[in-house]
Formats: C-alpha cells, sequence, structure tokens
C-alpha cells in the first residue's frame, strides 16, 4: 500500500471518528445551518439538473433530506445516487415526492425504481465528503465510485462538509478531482 493509500485510510479513521462525537443537537443545527448556505448558493439558482446524494446521518454526513425536499419544491430535477455494484459505479436515479426507497447493503437510501439521468445532464452536484482541505481537495470514503462519476460530469461540483472537518492537508492521488467549492455551516471555500 502507498504512503498516500495509508494516509487516506488514517485520516478516514480520524475523521470517522470525529464526526460521530458531535451531539445530535449540535448535528441539528450545523445541518440547519449548512442547508441555509446551499440554498443562497449562486450556482444553485441556475441549475435545473442536480445530483444530491442521500446522507447516512447515522455516520454524522451532513443532513440533505430538507436540500432535497426543497430542491424538488424549487422545481428542479433531481438525482440521487445509486451504487451499482458490478460496474462499481453510480447510477443516477431522478426523484420526486412520491419516489419509493430502499436500503442497501451499506445502509445507504436509494430508490427502488426510477428513471435515470446521465452524469453529462447535470448542472450541479452536491457531493458528500469524510474531510476536505482549503485547496478544494476531498477525501470520501475511498470505493471509487464518487472519483470516477467526479470525473466524468463537467457540473459545478459542491462539496458539503461540516468547518471542523477541515483539515490542513487532504493526501492526493493523480484520479482525485479537486471540487468547485466546499461549503460548510460557517462559509465557502
Amino acid at each position: 500500500m502507498s504512503d498516500i493509500k495509508i494516509r487516506k485510510k488514517e485520516l478516514r479513521k480520524q475523521m470517522l471518528g470525529k464526526r460521530m462525537e458531535l451531539s445530535k443537537e449540535r448535528f441539528r443545527q450545523k445541518s440547519e445551518s449548512l442547508f441555509e448556505r446551499v440554498m443562497s448558493l449562486e450556482k444553485l439558482a441556475g441549475s435545473d439538473t442536480i445530483h444530491c446524494y442521500v446522507a447516512m446521518t447515522e455516520r454524522g454526513e451532513p443532513d440533505t433530506s430538507e436540500i432535497i425536499s426543497e430542491l424538488l419544491r424549487l422545481g428542479k430535477r433531481v438525482a440521487v445516487p445509486v451504487m451499482d455494484l458490478a460496474s462499481r459505479e453510480l447510477t443516477h436515479v431522478k426523484v420526486d415526492e412520491t419516489t419509493s426507497w430502499k436500503t442497501n447493503r451499506w445502509g445507504v437510501k436509494e430508490p427502488s425504481a426510477g428513471p435515470l439521468i446521465a452524469a453529462e445532464e447535470f448542472d450541479l452536484v452536491l457531493v458528500p465528503l469524510l474531510a476536505a482541505d482549503r485547496h478544494r481537495n476531498r477525501l470520501g470514503y475511498g470505493k471509487g465510485y464518487y472519483d470516477t462519476f467526479l470525473a466524468r460530469t463537467s457540473a459545478f461540483k459542491a462539496g458539503l462538509l461540516f468547518s471542523d472537518m477541515l483539515v490542513p492537508e487532504v493526501p492526493v492521488e493523480p484520479h482525485d478531482i479537486p471540487l468547485d467549492v466546499i461549503i460548510t455551516e460557517t462559509g465557502l471555500i
């Protein structure tokens, strides 16, 4: 295992632990503030087709349920990821208020069915993060699903992160794609 991969693995473990230390009340407050920041994002107004991950709130990911609901209320075309285990890639399923949901093997909610949206159709992608740095480098879970997706889309890429998950430096490999912006509950990077 390369030095970078080892450093990423150690940082993932550290950040997962740190994220789980947030009290439920603090998590709620931070998620509400992050929601406000996302909704005020200038790029959002001109985006018609938006990809938004479904948060694993039990693992401390910033809650995206209100974001998805508000995007739908605003008339946006919204898709959420579904993990294709065979290809190790994400598919993007359009959702609406009538979508029925299931839970995948990692405990992530996914639509049971729905029309697919191609990666090339997105105007804005809201990306999950474990950590990020001020150079907008992201640390994900290490499975490569988002790396593959982000390489295929020219959409504006916005990572959602609580500010205490910012680190001085995220180890970067050649396939890692920096984001256009990191949105935290305290501001934009």
